[in-house]
């Protein structure tokens, strides 16, 4: 005892003191999220890619059908099966034969609206894809 009658009592008070925030683990995951997420934003950009091509070509394929049936086509059929109308009526063609011209004409109609809808569709498609409104509308 260095003096006499005086007793020491210590105590002490912990108090923890964040000096930095820093976690390894979060910053890891965080990392590692980052990343995943890159991964995913790539592969949406392939994907996407790959619908606008895969619209655009479709679109293009529709176009060439469509151009197929020109104006003169649908023309060429009425202008045959008025020629045959003509004829049946002049004695000299079959009703047969009038039958068959007015199913070609219906035919090439149908084959007509068909690349007409096909080419419609295929534009909305694409639009749909690319996110670009690429039809107009007129009213007449």
């Amino acid at each position: 005892r260095p003096m006499p009658g005086f007793r020491a009592v210590y105590a002490g008070v912990t108090i923890p003191l964040s000096f930095s925030s820093f976690n390894r683990g979060e910053v890891r995951e965080a990392r590692a999220f980052l990343d995943q997420s890159q991964i995913q934003l790539s592969q949406q950009r392939v994907i996407v890619s790959n619908e606008v091509h895969a619209a655009y070509d479709k679109a293009k394929q529709m176009q060439l059908k469509r151009e197929l049936f020109s104006e003169s086509i649908v023309a060429d059929a009425e202008r045959v099966r008025d020629a045959i109308l003509y004829s049946y009526q002049r004695g000299e063609a079959s009703l047969l034969e009038v039958l068959e011209a007015q199913r070609t004409l219906n035919e090439v109609y149908t084959n007509y609206y068909d690349a007409l809808s096909d080419y419609a569709e295929s534009l909305i498609t694409l639009s749909t894809a690319s996110g670009q409104w690429l039809l107009e509308f007129h009213s007449n």
